[in-house]
């Protein structure tokens, strides 16, 4: 027990990822044992335990290479050493990564089939995934940081990570209406909203726990950029910013639950339309954007983490194809 709250190693967990548990032999835990399984659970919510709670036998026992046989995903032994403390978050956090991932390659491989659609164009999908990615990216990078042991396990998985949010970002930056972005922008900078009155709004609305209250952006982001067809890119000799950022994480409850993302739906699509370099794992963005986009993102009232890195120059721009 540490802090005065007992820790667990969800040695179940760590077997489904094919880390190796024998360290942690010998080491107590609750076993609830099933009638004509040799299946072994610790938590009476696990769904297989749940259906069947009248034959489930609880005992005490000390974790073993028999029981590493025969353990179910919700399998936890008892932590003894203050380093393990958030061990179980880490590996959770891995878990939930890795499926998420499983999601992707399912999606990259349906796209072999010459037939099939890609989801990114349909009009349910959510467009702004790749923060999804990026955000459980970086929740995984700042979980290792205490368990660095977990990096060698963990490793392949980023990796993967950073190219599927490379690749959700492109696929959005494709999609994105740049004609009604800068629109968006110009009219946000022309509102002469006082500043403490503005900051005060947008310091509610990333604090938020109704992931339903509006942005102080959504009023004037016109939905119709949220779908726009498929664009190509063309290099603009128009006048540009170069601003670092540094992206924050999403907001979660307390449990650890989605409830929103903490840049607005134009923030998203500014990052993702003017990206020219990203360090996914650590949330940082390169941009380069014309003037009055720069401006609107350095709004002091937004209180965003970003800078100036360079004036003046072109950049690559999407355009919309000529009709056929």
């Amino acid at each position: 027990m540490m802090n005065g709250i007992m820790q667990y190693i969800p040695v179940g967990y760590m077997g489904s990822l094919g880390i190796q548990v024998g360290k942690y032999y010998g080491r107590p835990m609750d076993i609830i044992a099933l009638q004509n399984t040799d299946r072994v659970h610790s938590d009476l919510r696990c769904p297989s335990v749940a259906i069947r709670k009248e034959q489930a036998e609880k005992r005490r026992a000390l974790f073993d290479a028999d029981l590493a046989s025969r353990m179910c995903s919700c399998c936890l032994v008892e932590a003894d050493d203050p380093r393990e403390e958030g061990l179980r978050d880490a590996v959770i956090d891995l878990v939930s990564l890795r499926e998420l991932l499983d999601e992707e390659a399912e999606e990259e491989q349906n796209r072999e089939d010459p037939q099939y659609v890609p989801d990114y164009l349909g009009a349910n999908f959510n467009a702004y995934h790749w923060r999804t990615i990026q955000s459980d990216l970086t929740k995984m990078i700042n979980s290792l940081q205490a368990h660095p042991w977990l990096q060698h396990w963990a490793s392949a998985d980023l990796i993967r990570a950073a190219a599927y949010t490379e690749r959700r970002c492109t696929e959005r930056r494709g999609r994105i209406d740049l004609a009604v972005m800068e629109r968006t922008a110009a009219t946000l900078s022309d509102l002469r909203r006082s500043t403490p009155k503005l900051a005060w709004m947008w310091s509610i609305w990333r604090s938020r726990e109704d992931c339903s209250l509006p942005s102080p952006d959504d009023e004037h982001y016109e939905r119709a950029a949220r779908m726009h067809r498929p664009v190509a890119e063309v290099t603009s000799a128009e006048p540009t910013v170069t601003i670092g950022v540094q992206l924050p994480p999403v907001r979660l409850d307390s449990i650890g639950l989605y409830i929103g993302d903490t840049l607005s739906d134009w923030e998203q699509d500014a990052i993702a339309a003017y990206k020219t370099a990203a360090d996914w794992a650590s949330g940082t963005v390169t941009l380069t954007a014309p003037p009055v986009v720069a401006r609107e993102l350095l709004c002091p009232a937004r209180n965003l983490d970003l800078a100036v890195v360079a004036q003046a120059g072109s950049c690559s721009r999407p355009q919309a194809r000529p009709e056929p």
